[in-house]
């Protein structure tokens, strides 16, 4: 019995063009399909990573600002202020201090481009430790400020001065390209924030207020203010002065005409006792008009009693024709070093000429002869130094009073009564404490103690041994 043949499977068929098309087309699509799932899990993955470490730095961030604002990082006394705080006042105290002192700073070794514990302030200091300080002192004064205040009952609204302040940041912020939020962290720490350094603020204008409120309290009665003006009238009392100096270290002959025997032992009798002052140096010479007075600059004869009498005998030449009339800055031209001669021909200016100076910020060696109150204008005198030799010619113009220096006076008496207070109120209090051990100058005192503690230890043990 025959079989029947079997029936053709797909596979045994034979495959067109066609069917091998789609085919290829079948696997193309599953390919890629399954290259997609891949690619697919594989950006889940990353999201995944890159979520979960925005919220690991988000909740780092949270964290660290929350132990900023929340926990003690310092103490003043019996108050315990936050990381949050301290920022504040610290760069309140480095943008006052630059502000005050911007044209000073390269001059004073402070570069604001750098960290300030890469630069010394001092030889034991470094510029951040010095403001680290100023930081805590200010704190400390403004705490003893609020606790006195609040002891005698004293109220003040901050109002007016925190609408102030917002308003001058908007302006500030808006000049600068900045948000709000960027301004705050500019001035005051990466902390700050509108909410949360306005207390800090009203503090400090509390304190501000009740400190005016101490100086007015202690104003001196008018009585007082007039007798200490009277007893300290050189520095309040302005003069008007020419003068010219004729430096033995300078001088080579005598003037043609003189005599080699007109020294200067024997001076004219408006110099009076007053006219030297054996123990100035050349060093407090330092009026800027005085041409020539360094006498290191000379040779080493310089100094010889026939060259300060030389000195002295041009100085009297001087004197002579400014009082037959001649003027003071062309004879000051004359007789200065060919080197200085130009600053008193100068047309716009009198070089010799001093104006409106309070009588204690002039030279030493002739002080007392400008302050002396029967000095009139026109007067003209010479005074030689003992120490140096230096010969100058002075001639008097004004001297004058100021009445608004009694306002001077009152102010200055009484901030001094205030700063004794505040003295007082410091001293056995508020003692400065750094609880995170993060305050450089602090730690560094207290390294110094302890080490100060092991020498004395080890020098008590010696002699306890012998």
């Amino acid at each position: 019995m025959s079989k029947k043949p079997a029936k053709a499977t797909e596979q045994d068929k034979p495959k067109t063009k066609y069917d091998r098309k789609m085919e290829a087309r079948r696997k193309e699509a599953a390919r890629e399909k399954r290259n997609a799932m891949i690619v697919r899990t594989i950006c889940i993955v990353i999201l995944a990573g890159i979520i979960g470490t925005a919220g690991y730095f988000g909740i780092k961030q949270f964290l660290e600002f929350r132990t900023a604002t929340t926990e003690s990082y310092a103490a003043i006394g019996e108050h315990e202020i936050t990381k949050l705080e301290y920022d504040y006042y610290f760069n309140s105290t480095v943008n006052n201090y630059i502000n005050t002192y911007s044209y000073f700073l390269s001059y004073m070794g402070l570069d604001t481009t750098m960290p300030f514990e890469e630069q010394q302030y001092s030889e034991d200091m470094t510029w951040q430790e010095y403001f680290e300080q100023m930081t805590f002192e200010q704190l400390r004064r403004e705490y003893a400020l609020l606790d006195d205040a609040k002891a005698t009952g004293f109220e003040y609204d901050t109002t007016e001065d925190y609408n102030t302040f917002v308003e001058s940041a908007k302006e500030a912020a808006k000049n600068n390209q900045m948000t709000m939020m960027g301004y705050y962290k500019a001035m005051f720490g990466d902390y700050a924030t509108a909410n949360n350094v306005k207390p800090l603020m009203e503090n400090s204008f509390i304190a501000e207020a009740y400190y005016d409120k101490l100086v007015e309290d202690n104003t001196p009665a008018e009585d007082v203010v007039s007798d200490y003006y009277e007893e300290h009238k050189t520095d309040y009392d302005q003069v008007s002065f020419y003068s010219f100096s004729f430096d033995p270290a300078n001088v080579s002959e005598a003037p043609a005409g003189t005599e080699d025997d007109n020294t200067g032992s024997s001076e004219d009798s408006d110099t009076e006792d007053d006219n030297t002052d054996s123990s100035e140096d050349s060093d407090t010479e330092d009026d800027n008009t005085d041409s020539s007075e360094d006498a290191d600059t000379g040779e080493d004869n310089t100094d010889t009693s026939e060259n300060r009498t030389i000195a002295y005998t041009l100085a009297e030449e001087m004197k002579e024709r400014l009082e037959d009339g001649e003027d003071f800055e062309t004879l000051c031209a004359e007789y200065a070093p060919e080197e200085q001669r130009a600053n008193y021909e100068a047309q716009d200016t009198e070089y010799s000429f001093t104006e409106n100076t309070v009588c204690s910020q002039t030279n030493l060696i002739y002080q007392g002869w400008l302050s002396d109150e029967s000095r009139k204008a026109g007067d003209i005198t010479i005074i030689q130094s003992e120490d140096t030799g230096v010969c100058y010619v002075l001639k008097f113009v004004s001297r004058t009073y100021d009445e608004t220096c009694l306002d001077t006076i009152s102010t200055n008496l009484a901030t001094e009564a205030v700063t004794e207070y505040m003295d007082a109120l410091l001293e056995d209090q508020y003692e400065v404490k750094d609880i995170k051990g993060e305050i450089s100058y602090l730690s560094k005192n207290t390294e110094d103690d302890t080490d100060n503690s092991d020498t004395e230890s080890l020098l008590d043990t010696s002699e306890s041994d012998e």
